[in-house]
């Protein structure tokens, strides 16, 4: 944000598309193995964004959570049991007690959870998606040959808002494990006037469309159309645009 102001000189907080390629040579950013010094910067700048937007989220979770309201006390009571040691409340996915060892002594929960999400059309709380990323580790390539890890995906696949649970999963950092080509997509930028999101949003909202296109065909199209979706391999280099 600093050299921004002395950039524009005047104070301006938007990192538009014509002042990236001059902001990133002013942060000493250079060409690497053919990636422009501008996409290595902003690679650089959604994934710490990202982190920070983590954090902030966290904290904010906690500090509401703190409040002793008449409002906490009747979302206690709406609490549902959804089994395996978890809940839900307020439209998330969260614990039932103290997390504390539950996924090393049960790697599968690392999926359940998803699954939970999508059966009971939730979101992940804070708290479980943090525990989540700090066992990443779990999901090796022991794991990844487990017979329900194939189900798992195709089954997900195949649920008509599978979009919505990629997301969550994208969020916990479960779905560039499972599938590692995916992954090496994270804050990946290409630098032109059409490419309004990172490969792995643009990935995920043509997932989306894609949906939309088997309830309306028209629509979908348009929908499509108008985001001007297209996206870039990490290795082959690949691009789509619809």
């Amino acid at each position: 944000r600093n050299e921004l102001h002395y950039l524009m000189n005047k104070k301006c907080d938007v990192l538009t598309l014509d002042i990236q390629k001059e902001l990133a040579v002013n942060l000493q950013y250079v060409e690497k193995n053919g990636v422009p010094q501008v996409e290595l910067f902003m690679h650089d700048y959604f994934f710490h964004a990202t982190h920070i937007n983590d954090f902030c989220e966290m904290i904010f979770d906690k500090c509401r959570d703190s409040k002793h309201s008449i409002k906490k006390v009747i979302s206690t009571l709406k609490t549902r049991d959804l089994g395996k040691g978890f809940c839900a409340r307020d439209s998330m996915l969260m614990f039932r007690k103290q997390p504390g060892t539950i996924f090393r002594d049960n790697k599968m929960l690392l999926l359940d959870v998803f699954e939970l999400c999508r059966d009971h059309s939730i979101d992940l709380d804070s708290t479980v998606k943090r525990q989540i990323r700090l066992h990443l580790d779990l999901i090796d390539p022991a794991f990844l040959r487990e017979p329900k890890v194939k189900e798992f995906l195709l089954a997900l696949l195949n649920h008509p808002k599978s979009d919505k649970v990629l997301h969550i999963m994208h969020e916990a950092g479960v779905l560039g494990k499972i599938l590692p080509e995916f992954g090496q997509t994270h804050c990946m930028v290409y630098y032109d006037f059409y490419h309004r999101y990172t490969a792995d949003e643009h990935s995920l909202r043509m997932v989306r469309f894609l949906e939309g296109l088997e309830g309306d065909r028209e629509i979908g199209e348009l929908s499509v159309l108008s985001e001007g979706v297209c996206g870039r391999g990490s290795k082959s280099g690949w691009r789509l645009k619809l």
